[in-house]
């Protein structure tokens, strides 16, 4: 049983250094990271199925036969993967363009050089900055990449706006979460 898991996750982990070209990758930190960035169980079990290349696009589902097409569903011209969706697709591209200047830069005050990339989005983790600093720039990058899976799921073009409300609401989820637990330790 263990065995196969961690087959899986060799597979997984041995996709990811392909495709960046990078086999330098402090795995356990990776899979570890959204145990500190969120106390959510939805977006912990998100991001592990994400790392797993577990999220279905439509080019899984076309496989499966569920889908008819194997078109990414925003642009309607690419096949559709997660590369596609979480980073390469021009709605999505826009939305991580609105959150770096909007979101990050602003909390980041003097590092306004901050730049996002697919490895830095897929694997939620960044030692160059401080531990708070990652925490909350990790948590907005998970929570960025499930609102983008939430859109396409329900047919619906990421936006900004609708990402702002979104992002409220899981703020309140994330300290509701906290506020419980601490309560049951006490």
């Amino acid at each position: 049983m263990v065995a196969s898991k961690c087959h899986n996750v060799n597979l997984a982990t041995n996709k990811w250094d392909n495709h960046f070209g990078n086999e330098n990758v402090n795995w356990p930190n990776i899979f570890n990271a959204p145990l500190y960035i969120t106390v959510d169980t939805k977006l912990r079990e998100f991001q592990y199925k994400y790392l797993m290349h577990k999220i279905p696009n439509n080019q899984f589902l076309f496989k499966c036969k569920p889908k008819s097409h194997n078109i990414y569903d925003f642009c309607n011209m690419c096949i559709d993967s997660n590369y596609q969706m979480f980073w390469e697709c021009h709605d999505v591209q826009k939305l991580w363009t609105e959150i770096r200047n909007n979101f990050i830069e602003s909390s980041l005050g003097q590092l306004t050089n901050f730049e996002l990339s697919y490895e830095r989005i897929s694997f939620c983790y960044n030692e160059e900055n401080s531990l708070s600093q990652n925490k909350m720039i990790n948590f907005l990058i998970l929570v960025t990449k499930y609102f983008i899976l939430r859109c396409k799921c329900r047919d619906e073009i990421p936006e900004t706006n609708h990402f702002k409300n979104y992002f409220k609401n899981r703020l309140k989820v994330e300290e509701a979460i906290s506020n419980l637990k601490q309560q049951q330790h006490i």
